[in-house]
């Protein structure tokens, strides 16, 4: 939860015509990554009936909404099964954005300016008795998650202009409505009723702009990037690339989409572009077709992952990290099966099931690779994962489907737990995708198909973020020698590089906090780990705010809050007791100020 002000919170009865309508106006710090564990303490504006879908399989059930400064944003939910929400569904969302039922479209008992149809991937404007089709970027439309799911949260950027010089929310006071629009489909609110949305514009805590530069306490920053069919390579947007790669100054590169050129022409570019400090040098390994590794850390082995043919792999690279770091890294690079469809999801799956088979042996003595106990394990590139569930959710937990070819399933991370997902936020907004066709046409919606998971156990992430240059501020750009299209389609790539500093925990105390004054925020990994019943948490803050520190399931819900007050700046520390809680996964997350700084990951064992 990134932000919560209960006395924000209006819930008033009005009644519009013929129905009734609940006024909500709550201001949130939310961020669109698809957990959702930012909606807790917001109330829904509707729960819908159970059971009143008539023929359709889908029945809705709440809805949320919230704003900032720049975005409106909705969740809903479904108590049917799991849908892509960008195609294959009958969903519209009617939005009535000047709060006058005689204007824009006559439907759900409202007058929408914005029909928005998710399986059409399109909407319709209505303005001054005109109408437009209009696709993602006229409206500001992002959506999380990619995958399919049995709930959503979307956003919309409040001062779009759409077409015909109209914005898009010229008023302060919208309804809202969703509907199936399937034969006997459900509504929420049913027919005749509708949600009104105040906007509210209470002051909420900054959303910093990330800076770039790499966090002192870690040991290393890797870049994942997929480079579009080989873009890094087109002398014209060469510029562009060595701007994105000189802001980020990875030290370890994972590329994908390198199909026509070699690992040498690729280390060769990367070192005009990036040259590596004294007495580092970049090396470069290549898997067919795409994947390419360049490193300032030596490649002591590469693995090709066979997956849906004998000249089709994913990449497992084994660096050597000393003498800066006395350890080695597994780093997997992967560019799974494009695109949605059940065909294209078993396809996955086999590459998925592939991946987790080479970890779970590499981890065993004895086979083509035999890694150290704790060794840390890295997965990152673009997983495509814009199908079933089923694909992340085994990739994340190392389950195998196809377990006839490639054995038995193994938690990935060295304590028996699943990966940890880095998920990190763009640099100066709270949207969390990796891809998008600029502009966003009726292709798809931006979307979340770029991943690094860690092994959290042995690796902590000191600092991450997804450069994205079109919304940074003017003073960052020019700090770092950006311009604001560098992170483009056209000018560099239709995905952008995620960064992350990471850290390995040499121990597992919580006793290396930095010495002297405090100037960063840090959450320390969980002491002992796996637990049971207690383990000890400590964090510091460089000053003092409203605190919050609570623990979540893996479905993202909120179990416990350890603490929600103002606190001094400083070392901190409790004890967690999960007496009372089932065995398994959890995550802790800190919040200052509304803002989110950390998660990591524990093992509770009965």
């Amino acid at each position: 939860m990134r932000n919560r002000k209960p006395g924000w919170l209006a819930a008033l009865v009005v009644y519009f015509g013929m129905g009734i309508g609940t006024v909500f106006a709550q201001a949130a710090r939310i961020g669109l990554d698809g957990y959702f564990d930012d909606w807790q303490n917001l109330a829904p504006l509707h729960t819908d009936a159970a059971g009143d879908a008539g023929n359709d399989q889908l029945d809705l059930d709440q809805l949320w909404a919230a704003n900032d400064g720049d975005y409106l944003f909705i969740r809903f939910s479904m108590r049917s099964d799991e849908i892509s929400l960008q195609s294959g569904n009958d969903l519209t969302l009617y939005l009535d954005t000047d709060n006058n039922s005689n204007t824009g479209l006559k439907v759900a008992g409202l007058g929408a300016e914005l029909a928005w149809r998710f399986g059409d991937r399109q909407g319709t404007f209505y303005s001054g008795g005109q109408s437009a089709v209009v696709y993602f970027s006229h409206v500001g439309f992002v959506a999380m998650p990619t995958v399919t799911s049995d709930q959503f949260e979307i956003s919309f950027e409040r001062d779009i202009v759409p077409s015909f010089g109209a914005k898009l929310f010229p008023a302060g006071t919208i309804r809202i409505a969703l509907a199936s629009n399937a034969t006997n489909g459900d509504r929420l609110p049913d027919s005749g009723q509708s949600l009104t949305y105040t906007f509210d514009d209470s002051a909420l805590p900054d959303l910093p702009v990330q800076t770039l530069q790499m966090s002192s306490s870690a040991d290393f920053r890797l870049m994942s990037y997929n480079v579009e069919r080989d873009a890094l390579f087109d002398t014209d947007k060469k510029a562009a690339f060595t701007r994105m790669m000189q802001a980020a100054d990875p030290q370890i590169i994972a590329l994908q989409e390198v199909y026509q050129n070699s690992a040498e022409q690729t280390r060769a570019l990367i070192a005009e572009m990036l040259p590596a400090p004294a007495g580092k040098s970049w090396s470069a390994a290549r898997v067919e077709s795409d994947l390419v590794l360049v490193s300032q850390f030596p490649i002591k082995k590469t693995f090709e992952i066979e997956t849906r043919s004998s000249s089709d792999y994913n990449a497992a690279f084994l660096l050597d990290l000393r003498p800066d770091i006395d350890s080695d890294l597994l780093l997997l690079n992967a560019h799974l099966k494009c695109c949605s469809g059940d065909e294209n999801d078993a396809k996955r799956q086999y590459e998925i099931d592939a991946i987790s088979a080479f970890v779970r042996e590499a981890k065993k003595p004895g086979g083509v690779l035999t890694l150290a106990e704790n060794t840390p394990i890295i997965l990152a590139g673009d997983m495509n994962l814009v199908g079933a569930s089923e694909n992340l959710r085994t990739l994340v937990a190392g389950e195998i489907v196809n377990t006839g070819t490639f054995g038995q399933s193994a938690a990935p991370d060295w304590d028996g737990s699943a990966y940890t997902d880095l998920a990190p936020r763009h640099v100066a907004t709270p949207m969390y995708y990796t891809w998008a066709a600029r502009p966003f046409t009726r292709n798809f919606a931006p979307s979340r198909i770029d991943f690094i998971f860690y092994t959290a156990s042995v690796l902590t992430v000191e600092h991450g973020f997804a450069l994205e240059t079109t919304k940074m501020p003017a003073d960052s750009l020019a700090a770092y020698g950006l311009q604001p299209e560098d992170s483009n389609r056209g000018v560099t790539s239709d995905h952008v590089p995620l960064l992350a500093d990471f850290r390995l925990r040499i121990t597992n105390s919580v006793a290396d906090a930095p010495a002297g004054p405090v100037t960063s925020f840090r959450l320390q990994q969980n002491y002992p780990n796996p637990f049971n019943p207690q383990t000890r948490i400590a964090w510091t803050q460089p000053g003092p705010g409203f605190a919050r520190l609570s623990i979540l399931d893996v479905n993202g819900r909120e179990v416990r809050v350890l603490i929600s007050e103002k606190v001094d700046a400083g070392e901190h520390e409790l004890i967690f007791d999960a007496s009372g809680l089932a065995s398994g996964v959890y995550f802790y997350r800190l919040s200052v100020d509304g803002v989110l700084h950390a998660t990591r990951k524990m093992l509770y064992v009965r």
